[in-house]
This record gives structure tokens, sequence and C-alpha cells, in this order.
């Protein structure tokens, strides 16, 4: 037809690197014998009520409103970024020390609610989860644009951790699930930004020891 069409494909530049020694050096999934003891869910639950709570809540989701697409596709490269991060990193620190602990708890106060009440009890906190998340991102990716690789890997492993907890933080639901699957997909963005620098680590066996259940459904 002689006309052009637009193409949606995302290209992803690689280069190679040696495999790391041991091969599983970096995780983006840390089996429960080698957390911490103790839950993930009242540091969780924490850093929802220090979000919700930050004194500057609306100035800054204002802030991130306007300026996300920017920081996340790393054209803006300023200390806008470090400033609205450091304002918020208490809640950071706080989801972190979750992504440590052992265990999550798994919650079964939904069985005895009925129609809007069971809507209305998990949309509330797992938006709230994915807020947490979007934090988190761009976290991994300052670090990545710092070169503090180690710090954007914790980054990675604390995004799928919320995915984790958000899949597990209520009864079974098409909901909590499908929340789960975009919260792995906005911690994947940083994988895929960290893969992409020439300098970055092998990070082969830290995606392959990730669970399928991040992303498989069915």
């Amino acid at each position: 037809t002689g006309e052009s069409v637009e193409s949606n494909e995302r290209r992803i530049r690689l280069s190679p690197m040696a495999e790391p020694v041991p091969a599983l050096r970096y995780r983006f999934w840390v089996s429960p014998s080698m957390r911490q003891l103790g839950t993930v869910n009242p540091f969780l639950s924490n850093a929802i009520v220090l979000y919700l709570s930050h004194s500057s809540r609306k100035t800054l989701d204002e802030q991130y409103n306007k300026l996300s697409d920017s920081w996340v596709e790393q054209k803006v490269r300023d200390e806008t970024l470090r400033t609205h991060l450091s304002k918020q990193q208490e809640i950071l620190d706080t989801i972190y020390e979750a992504a440590k602990m052992e265990s999550i708890e798994l919650r079964t106060t939904q069985r005895n609610k009925r129609g809007r009440d069971v809507l209305t009890a998990s949309l509330s906190e797992i938006q709230n989860l994915r807020n947490l998340a979007r934090l988190v991102q761009l976290d991994g990716l300052l670090a990545i644009h710092e070169r503090r690789y180690d710090h954007a890997i914790r980054a990675i492993e604390a995004g799928f951790r919320l995915a984790e907890f958000a899949q597990c933080s209520g009864d079974p639901n098409l909901i909590s699930g499908l929340v789960s699957v975009a919260i792995s997909g906005i911690t994947f963005s940083v994988v895929e930004e960290l893969s992409q620098q020439a300098d970055a680590p092998n990070l082969y066996w830290a995606l392959a020891s990730l669970p399928d259940v991040l992303w498989d459904q069915r």
C-alpha cells in the first residue's frame, strides 16, 4: 500500500558477560531458608501507613504523575528524582526490610465477606502495593543510572517480593492475581534496563530462578 506502519516492538541491546562465580551470586528470588526469621506483613503494612501519611503525599503524587514517564524512560536525569526518592527513604527502607523476611502470613478475612465488601477490602490495599512497587521501580532505575548495580538488584528482589505478597495478601481472587502480574511487570522494567548496561553482571541465573507463579495465572 505504500503506507508506513508504526512498529510497537521493543528492542533490548545485550552485551556478553562472563557467568558469575558462584552462578547464583546475583539473585532476584531468594529461598525462604536464606531469609531472616519473621513475616513480611507487618513491615509492608507499616510501609503503606508511612506512604499514605506522608506529609507531602499530595505534592509527591502530583510530581510523580507529571514526571514518571520521563523518569521511567530515563529521558530526564536530574536532581528531581533523587529528591523525590530521598523524601520517601523511610518507606523504601521499610520495603527492603520486608523483602528480607522469611514468610508471608496468609490472610483469610475475605472468606466471611460478601458482595461489594470483598472488592472494597481488596482493592484498597492492593492499589497501595502497586504504589510501593512504583516507588521501588524508580529507586532501582536511579541506582542503575548511578552504576549502583547491587542496589538495583536489591530493588528488583523487593519488587518481585511485593508481587508475591499481592498474590498472598488475601484469599485468592482474580484481582489480586492480576495486580501481582502488574507489579511483576513494573519490576521487570528495571530488569530490562539493568540487562542493557554494558558493564552490568550476567543475570541469566537470576532470571532463570524466578518462579513461574509471578506470571502464570492459570
